[in-house]
């Protein structure tokens, strides 16, 4: 009897070893990154100097300073129609996305 206990107990401490490692390793998963820019990369705000294009793909920056080529991905072409017809080069506040695409902020200080 007296082994029978022991045997017991020494079992009991056993499966509560296991259970605590298990759960330790299978207990902590890694936090999902949030969605938005890519892993890397902070989403920031650029001043652009350049002119505003338009096509059949869409509207475009063809800056000087920076000088690149840069996508609108939220274009207005109420507000973006003149600017393009003018021929004038414009200071844009844009947030940078992946790649060369861009979302305007602000047009010559003015909100978008």
């Amino acid at each position: 009897m007296k082994y029978a206990t022991s045997n017991r107990i020494a079992l009991l401490a056993l499966v509560l070893v296991v259970s605590l490692g298990l759960a330790t390793a299978y207990g902590t998963q890694p936090a999902q990154p949030p969605s938005g820019p890519v892993s890397g990369q902070q989403e920031q705000i650029i001043t652009v100097i350049g002119v505003v294009l338009h096509d059949a793909r869409g509207y475009f920056i063809r800056g000087h300073v920076p000088a690149e080529v840069f996508r609108i991905t939220n274009p207005n072409p109420a507000m973006l129609d003149g600017i393009v017809k003018s021929g004038q080069g414009v200071r844009l506040q844009v947030r940078s996305m992946v790649g060369d695409n861009v979302a305007i902020v602000s047009i010559d200080g003015a909100p978008y």
